[in-house]
């Protein structure tokens, strides 16, 4: 949800998702207080936009309304899926018996779509899902104005609240949104353009290219090329290219709010996080909760704060708990100390 976006208030919600993926996670904020929050992780239900995925699975139900109708108070969900948040369209299948677990013998073979011959037409994974849930806004949320927050959403969705559409696939597109600002094919000096939308990154070279020196199979060589793709954006995920972190731990799929619902987390003192950045203001995001410990940030080499990241309330997902504005515009390195008293973790930077 872009942070321009707002919602106004009515006591009982409905959010409807028709979900160009499968992964999802949110809060609801009041405009007043980062504390007064209502986390949506239970009493979602999803559901196939597809003929041919009904056909497959569900064949004693067929949608026909559009998202006015699906997200208006009591509309019945009969047939639709019981789920949580974060979860994929696979998990909650899976969770549902609709398919065997992927993870035991073949299982993972026999699914739709895992077989070459499989036609797109009866893989009901090629389909846009909805998912849907209904709650209640308490009293003291009247006359604010809230925020819907989703912290995962994969890849594209379209967001309908009481029978409105709020945002379309070209604003909500989640953690792996990534605009790229440069484009190299390695090993050749072969000018090219790129072009990219929401959809895919289109690469044209201005004249033939050479296979790839220094491998033996010319077929190979001659089929593939190797892209070096960067981008410009504000958020460095705890795990993105160009992170060094030895000795911590990545943690993933954690269902907390953490953004890109992962984190990199070290119980040892002396343990050290580190990335590059390009900007003139950094912010360290990370989580806090109780029996945590301290972390030391430092920019190029110099410590800038150290900061406690324990709490005696519950747990704090993304917090801003280090900002440095006083940078010189350029490339700059930040390191993330484990100072001992607990464990720690790092979420993401935000670079201006």
């Amino acid at each position: 949800m872009p942070k321009n976006e707002r919602i106004a208030l009515m006591k009982t919600r409905v959010l409807s998702l028709l979900l160009i993926s499968v992964f999802l996670s949110l809060n609801v904020f009041a405009q007043t207080s980062a504390e007064n929050n209502i986390v949506l992780r239970d009493h979602w239900f999803i559901r196939s936009s597809s003929d041919q995925a009904e056909g497959l699975l569900m064949p004693m139900v067929r949608i026909t309304d559009d998202g006015r109708v699906i997200s208006q108070p009591g509309y019945a969900s009969k047939g639709w899926y019981p789920t949580s948040v974060p979860s994929t369209v696979l998990a909650t299948l899976v969770a549902n018996k609709v398919y065997p677990d992927p993870y035991y013998g073949n299982n993972l073979m026999e699914l739709p779509g895992m077989r070459r011959w499989d036609s797109p037409e009866s893989n009901p994974f090629e389909s846009s899902w909805w998912y849907r849930t209904e709650f209640d806004l308490p009293s003291d949320f009247a006359g604010k104005h809230v925020w819907l927050k989703f912290h995962s959403v994969n890849y594209r969705a379209i967001l309908w609240v009481n029978g409105h559409k709020v945002a379309d696939s070209t604003q909500m597109e989640g953690a792996y949104r990534l605009y790229s600002s440069k484009v190299e094919m390695l090993g050749s000096d072969v000018p090219l353009t790129f072009v990219q939308d929401e959809k895919d990154l289109a690469v044209t070279f201005s004249e033939s290219v050479q296979p790839l020196s220094g491998i033996s199979d010319q077929i190979l060589a001659s089929r593939f090329r190797v892209l070096r793709v960067t981008h410009d954006k504000g958020w460095i995920n705890d795990d993105d290219p160009g992170t060094v972190a030895p000795g911590w731990l990545r943690r993933c799929n954690l269902g907390t709010g953490d953004f890109n619902n992962d984190l990199t987390t070290s119980d040892i003192p002396g343990d050290a996080w580190n990335c590059s950045f390009t900007g003139s203001n950094v912010s360290v995001i990370a989580p806090k909760e109780a029996g945590a410990g301290r972390i030391e940030v430092m920019i190029d080499g110099q410590t800038r704060a150290k900061v406690d990241l324990s709490t005696g309330d519950t747990y704090k997902a993304q917090q801003a708990v280090c900002e440095v504005t006083d940078l010189t515009p350029g490339r700059h390195v930040i390191k993330v100390v484990n100072l001992g008293g607990g464990p720690v973790a790092v979420d993401a930077i935000v670079v201006k």
